[in-house]
Formats: C-alpha cells, structure tokens, sequence
C-alpha cells in the first residue's frame, strides 16, 4: 500500500538567507563568518602504502540543502604510482564533480581506447549503466550528488538530456560554474570550500523552476518502498496514465519510473554488499525486493557490467572505490 502522505508538496528546500552565514554576490561567491553560521564537523579518513596515499574528507551540506542533496560533500586526493582507471555504478544520485587537480578522462566503457581529458568540472544525469573514470596517477577534488529532483532543480532543463552523460558544468551553470571552481582552487582549507559550495547551491535553488509535485511524490515513494511500488498504482493515485507518468519522469528525473525503480532496488543490493552481508545471493536477491536470482543477475549484469562475485573480486584491496581493470 502506498503512503496517505499527500503528492502536493514543496518540490524546493527552504534556502539559506544571509543571517545563516553565507551571503551571495552576483555570480561570485563570498563566505562571511556569522553569529548564526552552523560549524558542521569535518572527517578525514586516509591510509596508503608502497608510495601511494588516498585521503577521504567528508561533511554534510547546510540542512537546508538536505532534501536536494543525496549526501555529504566529498573531497578526495588518490596518489597512486600508475595509471588507474575507477568504475562506477548507478546509485540514483546525480554528480558534480570538480578537479582541483589534473582533469580525470572519461572513456567510453565500449570504447576504452579513447581517452580524452574532461572539463575541470562537468556535472551529470543519472545513470543506468556503469561509467568509467581515468586518472594518469594521481587525482584531486571534490564531488557532490544531487537527489533526482535536485539535479532537476540544479540544472533547470529536461533531465534525459542528461542521462549517461557528463556535461561540462559551465553548460550547466554558466560562469557560476568557474566562480566556483576557482574558489575549490584558490581556497585555504576544505571548511571554506564546503562553505562555498553551499552557497552555490543555495543561489541556485533560489532561482529554480519547481519540479511537479505529482513526479516528487511519487519518486518518493519509489525511493522510500526501496523500489517494490507499483508503478501502475502510482499513476492511479496521482491520476496519470502510466504513459503520461513516464514522460513526466523523463523531464523531471531522466528516466521512467519503472527504470528508477530497478536501479533503487540494485543499489540495496550494493549497500548490503558493502556492509559485509554474507548472505546467499538468492537470499539477499529477495531481501532487496527482487522477483529471483536471475532477475538479481540480469540487473548486476546490466548496471554493473559484471556478475555479483565478479563484483567483488573488483573491489580495491587498499582504499574505498572498483577498479577498471
């Protein structure tokens, strides 16, 4: 049964003001101190050896900006002695990510001969199959993931273009984008970064179109069933036909509720893997809300590019994150 929680809600997230801390000028971005500024803690995690070294610093946005924002803030540096190529999987999140450092190439996975240099920043859709990053050995920034509503509201355009696809985040946002990126360059330490980041993305929601309310609630319940809803009584709630309800979703989020479905339900079963569970696949296939194990493989196949043990055979041994071969 789904939630009696009503489908018209706010699809925007209060914004920050000038009384919590952060002021905006123009484009430019301007971090001032305040008595109701919130200190929000900071961790570090590292380790490394033989050379190489990875650092991890992590904290959550302003709580305003939770709904729209799928976790905390992630800053990174990775020091490896070659080469190396990461794989990502689709989690229903969509990323902007910013190189303080040398820029990370982006290869096709059908295609991994080419290796073209990405922009400085690029910000993308969701995804429905996994992508592939690439870095000459040692890589450097920081990376946020945006709800699918909050992509929408970011971005401020039919979000299928989006999908599979980094864009370069100064065709998303303008010169916002290079504001911001110099001050992720230019800054003294990672609170001030933090700080401005959520100031960009205060300003921008403060100018965004609202996304349907129909289409918010009902990726709420999908997210919030863990992708067991049914669609059809999704659309029979709002009043959509199913059909209607798919094209609504592709301008809002991407991708059909069906789709998004599929993916919630793959990234329980990742969750549940990255926690250690030992379970049988087929038990841990039913706990995630899959119909069978083969419907569980089909998905891994098809997201992942691998079976489930193969998965995590590429798992790295001495940092978070899968290699690429």
């Amino acid at each position: 049964m789904l939630s009696s929680l009503s489908w018209r809600v706010d699809s925007r997230a209060a914004l920050l003001t000038h009384g919590g801390g952060i002021r905006l000028r123009g484009t430019a971005l301007a971090i001032h101190p305040c008595p109701m500024q919130m200190q929000l803690p900071i961790t570090y995690d590292s380790g490394g050896t033989n050379g190489e070294r990875w650092e991890n610093i992590r904290r959550e946005p302003h709580p305003s900006l939770l709904p729209h924002v799928a976790e905390a803030y992630w800053g990174y540096s990775d020091i490896r002695n070659e080469e190396a190529r990461s794989r990502h999987l689709p989690g229903g999140i969509s990323p902007f990510i910013i190189n303080i450092g040398e820029p990370l190439s982006h290869p096709d996975p059908t295609r991994p001969e080419m290796l073209e240099p990405g922009p400085q920043g690029f910000f993308a859709g969701l995804h429905d199959r996994y992508a592939v990053t690439h870095s000459r050995g040692v890589s450097h920034g920081v990376q946020i993931n945006f709800t699918p509503i909050g992509a929408y509201l970011m971005a401020g355009m039919s979000m299928h273009e989006l999908v599979n696809t980094p864009a370069d985040a100064e065709d998303i946002f303008g010169v916002a984008a290079r504001d911001l990126i110099e001050v992720m360059h230019m800054a003294p330490d990672w609170e001030t970064r933090f700080n401005a980041i959520d100031a960009f993305i205060a300003r921008r929601l403060s100018h965004a179109k609202p996304a349907s309310p129909a289409v918010v609630w009902a990726w709420q319940m999908i997210a919030e069933s863990g992708g067991q809803v049914s669609v059809r009584e999704l659309a029979e709630q709002i009043g959509w036909s199913r059909k209607h309800l798919a094209a609504q979703f592709r301008e809002y989020i991407g991708m059909p509720p069906k789709q998004i479905a599929r993916i919630t339900r793959f990234s329980r079963a990742i969750d549940a893997m990255e926690r250690g569970d030992e379970r049988r696949w087929t038990e841990l296939a039913m706990s995630c809300g899959y119909y069978d194990q083969a419907h569980f493989n089909r998905d891994f196949r098809e997201f992942a590019g691998v079976t489930p043990s193969e998965y995590l055979s590429l798992k790295l041994a001495d940092r978070p994150g899968l290699s690429d071969g």
